[in-house]
């Protein structure tokens, strides 16, 4: 049996190696967001006289919400014809600095050289918020649009939650996209208003 001096010797060095893991990990994780629950990952809390293991007990994130904003790289994408690329243009330009927008026009040298069919594929699947779809004749018939829409809609599937954000420029019904989905009309709003909506969508408004 382990002495009192030695069980305090023993948990003082345990700090220490929580404290120099903490350290290293923010280090090297600098340049992005941090997730707290790869930090516990990376724990070498293995307690032998007490059976407990720390780093495996933790391995399902108790903070569900925080690692899924922590690792999206948009807030929102905006899924949209080149023929309403104005509406488009006009929104993201509205939350330009406010939020983290994917906007074509603003990532032209992300864009550049790029396997598109995959990157927006992964994009619109993966790496935002929520998805804002401008909703018109010419997003029923563009390849590209529809594709977009599928990787979104696959997105809403997996996940059953809200992530599409339709907004209708004409009453052109697309597939997928039910009637009874809550809509904005673009028309009846103002890319500022629609703006604002998605700010509290967010959690983005003072």
């Amino acid at each position: 049996m382990k002495t009192y001096q030695e069980r305090r010797e023993y948990v003082r060095s345990l700090y220490k190696t929580i404290d120099d893991t903490i350290t290293q990990a923010i280090v090297s994780a600098s340049v992005r967001t941090i997730n707290p629950n790869e930090l516990v990952k990376l724990l070498p809390l293995h307690i032998d006289n007490k059976g407990i293991n720390v780093t495996s007990s933790t391995s399902k994130s108790s903070y569900p919400e925080l690692e899924k904003q922590s690792t999206l790289e948009y807030d929102v994408a905006l899924s949209f014809a080149g023929e309403d690329r104005e509406y488009a243009e006009e929104l993201a330009n509205a939350l330009s600095g406010k939020a983290k927008v994917f906007y074509d026009g603003f990532e032209k040298a992300k864009l550049w050289g790029e396997d598109l069919y995959v990157y927006l594929s992964e994009l619109y699947a993966h790496r935002a918020r929520y998805c804002v779809m401008f909703l018109s004749k010419h997003y029923a018939k563009k390849l590209w649009t529809n594709h977009e829409r599928k990787a979104a809609q696959s997105r809403a599937f997996r996940e059953n939650e809200t992530y599409i954000l339709p907004i209708r420029l004409d009453s052109t019904e697309i597939p997928g996209v039910p009637e009874t989905v809550g809509y904005l009309n673009w028309h009846d709003e103002s890319s500022e208003k629609i703006a604002s909506y998605i700010l509290q969508k967010l959690g983005k408004t003072d």
